[in-house]
């Protein structure tokens, strides 16, 4: 911002800009500042370098009176003449090698730069005393249309635009930093080192956009675990996006890439350590399900209650032990509490643990109803037996009676013997199936309905016998009929033989 035309007094006050390259540097120097031909270099590299930082430079010329024309008296811009006025000049004096070393670091430190000229704003001498009160219809309109061309100038979208370093806008918090860096150099009494300060610049800021990554991730994991693979998939590729988006929008410089591998790493930890928490969620949750639904569904099976549970067979009460492990896998798929990885591991450790378990306890609570049922039958045995040698009352009876008693009592015997002695095999079986349960399902089924069959032909035994003994209830209601086969056959003569 100066007075009148751009001339060599109004260059000479800019000289101070020639000073900059002096006091910071743009990389750190290898060798003496004064080192010759290789420190020349070295400042013409830092300048250009300088030049990619430094700011837009607009020249506004106030009170300008010239015509912007060239040698030939043609019209040129504003632009054009601030570009014509930076050009070296002929000569070899101390003056002005230094006025051109000043024109060349303007152009070198100010790639964009910019010229705008203002004509008077009045004309009348009292009014331009007091210009500030005016009012812009007062002013002249050659000096409106100038001022709104400076405005459109200084506020074009080239212009506004965010502080850049290396191609990287800058945050508030980066800005702030980097200054801090210039200042503490200069204060220190030392030489700013633009690359220096940028390379700290940038792995703080990379540092503070990774914490505030992770603790973004950490605040977008709100899934409520267990969950399925589909959605914790999804909330975990949500949470790393939003971790990678709060990342991207702070980091800059050259430890963006590094910094943001080193967070690739964090959230993958971070995502495994999540996982893992969400299976043994799912474990505990699936298992609470499964215990659960076993005693509600599949041991109360084995139980029936009621007559018509008394009365089942084995094949029945093993069908229906068969239903109850259906239904515990319906209830257990529509379970919207077991959920999660874990889901069909926990199933198929419940029926690897618990099937063999349940299928032992069938087995020894219907041999338990076998052996309860065979002891009923022979005391019933027992009782009509010992009703029907009281009401025959001759001795030939009773020793007939204790006779069938004793040869009733010997084949009841061994009847339960061979029974017991099956329940045995069906028992050493049973747990050899147990052990080969997973490779050898089939032959445990053949085992069980051959078990079953053994225990209906017992059944039938005892229902034989029981046939028997009602048969002996009728002849003894009935004596007359009893006389007349005790008539018919030849009467024979007493044994010797001794009932134990």
């Amino acid at each position: 911002n100066s007075l009148g035309s751009i001339d060599e007094h109004a260059i000479a006050q800019l000289s101070f800009v020639a000073q900059l390259s002096r006091h910071v540097r743009f990389a750190p120097s290898d060798g003496d500042d004064d080192a010759g031909e290789a420190a020349g270099d070295e400042a013409e590299e830092d300048a250009r370098r300088l030049g990619e930082v430094m700011p837009a430079f607009t020249w506004v010329l106030r009170d300008f009176a010239l015509e912007l024309v060239d040698e030939r008296g043609d019209a040129i811009t504003a632009d054009e003449y601030l570009e014509r006025s930076l050009r070296p000049q002929r000569g070899y004096e101390a003056a002005v090698l230094e006025r051109n070393r000043v024109r060349h670091v303007l152009g070198a430190f100010f790639p964009r730069r910019k010229c705008r000229t203002l004509v008077r704003p009045v004309h009348d001498e009292d009014a331009l005393q007091r210009a500030d009160l005016l009012k812009m219809d007062d002013l002249r309109p050659e000096f409106r249309s100038g001022l709104d061309e400076l405005k459109d100038a200084l506020f074009a979208p080239e212009h506004v635009r965010p502080k850049e370093v290396r191609g990287a806008a800058l945050r508030g918090p980066a800005y702030v930093a980097l200054a801090r860096q210039f200042v503490d150099a200069v204060n220190g009494g030392g030489v700013p080192v633009v690359s220096s300060a940028w390379d700290h610049v940038s792995q703080t800021e990379c540092a503070a956009a990774g914490d505030e990554a992770v603790a973004r991730y950490e605040g977008a994991r709100s899934l409520q675990l267990p969950a399925d693979e589909a959605d914790f998939s999804a909330a975990a590729a949500a949470a790393e996006a939003a971790a990678y988006a709060a990342f991207d929008a702070r980091a800059l410089g050259d430890a963006r890439d590094g910094r943001r591998h080193e967070l690739g790493l964090k959230l993958a930890a971070a995502t495994r350590a999540w996982r893992a928490d969400n299976d043994r969620a799912s474990e505990k949750a699936c298992g609470a399900a499964l215990d659960r639904l076993y005693m509600d569904v599949v041991f109360g099976a084995l139980a029936p209650s009621g007559d018509a549970g008394a009365a089942a067979s084995a094949t029945d009460v093993a069908a229906t032990l068969e239903n109850a492990w259906a239904e515990l896998r319906e209830k257990y798929a529509a379970d919207s509490q077991a959920k999660g990885p874990a889901r069909d591991r926990q199933l198929a450790r419940c029926l690897a643990e618990k099937w063999p378990a349940a299928a032992h306890e069938l087995a020894r609570r219907l041999e338990q109803r076998g052996d309860a049922e065979l002891q009923e039958e022979h005391a019933k045995l027992v009782e009509a037996r010992a009703s029907l040698a009281e009401l025959e009352g001759s001795a030939a009876a009773r020793a007939r009676m204790l006779e069938d008693a004793q040869s009733a009592l010997v084949s009841t015997q061994l009847e339960k013997a061979r029974h017991e002695a099956r329940c045995k095999a069906a028992q050493k079986n049973l747990e050899e199936v147990q052990k080969t349960r997973a490779r050898e399902k089939e032959r445990a089924d053949s085992e069980t309905s051959r078990l079953e069959v053994e225990l209906q032909r017992v059944k039938n035994q005892l229902a034989v016998a029981q046939s028997k003994v009602d048969t002996a209830d009728r002849a003894a209601e009935d004596p007359a009929r009893v006389d007349v086969k005790l008539q018919d056959p030849p009467v024979k003569q007493p044994c010797n033989c001794v009932v134990s």
